[in-house]
């Protein structure tokens, strides 16, 4: 049943429309305006902009079970508020009323908001308050546009967004150099390096993460990398300590012929090429250093491999050269 809600708007009572499914619709040509702190709640979802907000018409907000913007990593509660069209940039408090039948074994002590910016899902992990008696989560959000949202566990943050991962020498030092997008408030970055991508050391001091929009570019200096080939990892550490995704490269020793590994990371198939001798053996073990393939190509310099039936993840390349010299690189399947 269709019942009245009244908003102060710009200093009038407007009155609104609000059921079930949708939460609330604008029908027409104008726009509506939310006075700064003014809590609006529509079936659960309650803004509080800091300063005056609009909604354009038409638009609507409706409550599902499921998500509509593709799957999010991990569980979710069975509440989720989607607007047929992307509101802009909200600065302001959002507070998510749910109820235990919703939680979906989720605990009510770990839940964060989940955002979808109708480009991406983006996490707040800090800045929030959870009420358990009266089934809220209040979370503070600073310029994000409003698509679509819910509730998730704070140890299952959607993984940041990477891109190209790479390492080189220059002026006797390592350079290591990566690039992401979109990280969040009080996120950092943890290099470390190794000689045989197990035991890892850390470089240098952790790298804050850029929070502003977009594709950042970081890089870090090793004046301590030894001359012999070495493993890099950076590992992203979310601003409420838990760790999120992880990259790895290397660099080659110093005036050591080199074995080309490439596509990396690798999909389908992994192509080796040898510059010094030829290629014996092939292991590969995975992150937990177990070997899960070994292939004997009979000393080629060049060589290809199928890697399908590598489950995805990151996996540790042993070559042994007919020379006797044993090479490891960092492979990473998708």
């Amino acid at each position: 049943m269709m019942k009245p809600f009244l908003l102060p708007v710009a200093g009038l009572l407007c009155a609104i429309s609000v059921a079930a499914q949708p939460s609330l619709t604008l029908n027409g040509t104008t726009s509506l305006t939310i006075l700064a702190g003014t809590p609006v709640s529509m079936n659960g979802l309650v803004l509080t902009p800091a300063a005056g907000f609009s909604i354009d018409a038409p638009n609507a907000l409706n409550k599902n079970t499921t998500l509509t913007n593709g799957a999010m990593d991990g569980i979710y509660i069975s509440s989720v508020y989607k607007w047929d069209n992307t509101l802009s940039a909200f600065n302001g408090t959002v507070g998510f009323y749910y109820a235990d039948a919703e939680l979906n074994g989720l605990s009510e002590t770990t839940l964060i908001l989940q955002l979808h910016t109708g480009v991406k899902w983006r996490a707040f992990t800090s800045n929030l308050s959870r009420n358990t008696g009266s089934n809220l989560v209040n979370t503070l959000v600073n310029n994000y546009a409003l698509n679509e949202l819910t509730l998730t566990d704070e140890l299952t943050v959607l993984p940041l967004e990477w891109g190209a991962v790479r390492a080189f020498r220059k002026d006797g030092k390592a350079i290591v150099q990566w690039s992401a997008y979109d990280a969040e408030p009080g996120d950092h970055f943890i290099v470390e390096r190794s000689s045989t991508g197990a035991d890892w050391q850390p470089v240098g001091e952790p790298v804050p993460a850029i929070t502003t929009p977009g594709h950042h570019t970081y890089s870090i200096e090793d004046d301590q990398a030894p001359d012999a080939q070495s493993f890099y990892r950076i590992k992203l550490v979310y601003g409420n300590g838990n760790t999120g995704g992880m990259r790895m490269t290397m660099v080659p020793a110093i005036k050591d012929g080199q074995v080309t590994v490439y596509p990396n990371p690798v999909k389908d198939k992994l192509t080796l090429q040898s510059s010094v001798a030829g290629i014996s053996r092939i292991q590969v073990y995975d992150a937990a250093g177990k070997l899960v393939h070994s292939v004997a190509p009979g000393n080629v310099s060049f060589y290809s491999f199928d890697t399908q039936v590598l489950l995805p993840g990151y996996y540790r390349l042993r070559l042994t050269l007919a020379n006797g010299r044993v090479l490891w690189y960092p492979v990473m399947k998708q």
